[in-house]
């Protein structure tokens, strides 16, 4: 099961649209319609300042502006963008509308981090204590 959910989570950040702050602005700039654009206009700032990227995509990025203003399909959609979704099951607080939010939310076997944001060091990208954050898997890994 464990491989699987590897296999899932690098075969949705190869098929991630924004991979980078680069790719993060040309998306803003170009696409007329975005998931994103459902967040709050302050609450998107807050979103979209919180984004922390690696080498090898998102880092992490603060869940409250999302938690408090989306619905959990709403939320998956934008982390999608970001090839993360897998990580809503590390937002508090969410309540399943359906049969497809259930699945959306099922905690997974190695879970990302709530609480933590992505920080990098001189060999290494970590998570690390940051309320309302989440840091997927992708941040704890050797800087190329």
């Amino acid at each position: 099961m464990a491989a699987l959910e590897n296999d899932k989570r690098a075969i949705d950040l190869a098929a991630a649209p924004i991979r980078s702050r680069a790719q993060l602005d040309q998306h803003l700039t170009t696409n007329l319609t975005s998931p994103m654009d459902r967040i709050p206009e302050a609450a998107r700032r807050t979103f979209l300042d919180s984004l922390v990227f690696t080498d090898w995509g998102l880092g992490s990025y603060s869940y409250e502006p999302l938690a408090a203003n989306l619905s959990p399909t709403e939320i998956y959609q934008i982390l999608s963008l970001f090839g993360v979704q897998s990580s809503i099951g590390a937002i508090p607080e969410l309540v399943a509308q359906n049969p497809t939010e259930r699945a959306m939310l099922r905690p997974l076997q190695y879970p990302d981090k709530r609480d933590a944001a992505c920080y990098s060091g001189d060999q290494w990208t970590y998570c690390q204590v940051a309320k309302g954050a989440v840091c997927p898997l992708i941040c704890d890994t050797p800087n190329p």
